[in-house]
């Protein structure tokens, strides 16, 4: 796994997140994505109150929800909602899988046809948003890549490739 030391940049959301996408998708982000009860859309009404699963097994807590691509989301809403940006990993979250949590999102919150327009509770969603740009990412190996959206695929462009150490080579 890569350890994400930096980023820069952001991904521009045209039109903005309204107040529900808003505080839903950073709830998101704030919450493990485990195996819950309640399903995998779910988030507690108050994600930062950091507290503890205790009705949840530590079977659950370690098991991601159904069709998620980790346990933490590494996508926030910023700029009062007109922009994604990527949350630098670290080694308690494990912040993994940035591309496929993205196209996550595009597929399942804010794009036309997204899955949550069949789900309850997403009734102040406008799923019209296109998601698009670029963001600069550096790991501790002294990987540098550029992770794209056009609106609505993404994908990641290698601009420098790790290092391999001398004994690996």
């Amino acid at each position: 796994m890569r350890r994400l030391v930096s980023t820069l940049g952001h991904l521009d959301v045209v039109p903005a997140l309204n107040e529900a996408e808003f505080q839903y998708l950073t709830g998101f982000a704030e919450t493990r994505r485990c195996a819950r009860p309640e399903g995998p859309l779910w988030v507690p009404l108050d994600p930062f109150g950091r507290c503890s699963d205790r009705a949840l097994t530590c079977s659950q807590q370690d098991t991601r929800a159904a069709d998620q691509p980790g346990l933490w989301c590494s996508w926030v809403p910023s700029c009062r909602g007109s922009c994604l940006t990527l949350l630098e990993g670290d080694e308690e979250r494990g912040w993994v899988n940035h591309l496929a949590w993205l196209q996550y999102l595009l597929d399942t919150f804010l794009t036309p046809g997204a899955r949550a327009t069949q789900q309850e509770g997403f009734e102040e969603f406008s799923f019209d948003h296109v998601v698009s740009g670029a963001v600069a990412t550096y790991t501790g190996d002294g990987r540098l890549a550029l992770l794209k959206s056009d609106g609505r695929k993404v994908w990641e462009e290698v601009l420098r490739p790790p290092d391999v150490p001398e004994w690996l080579a």
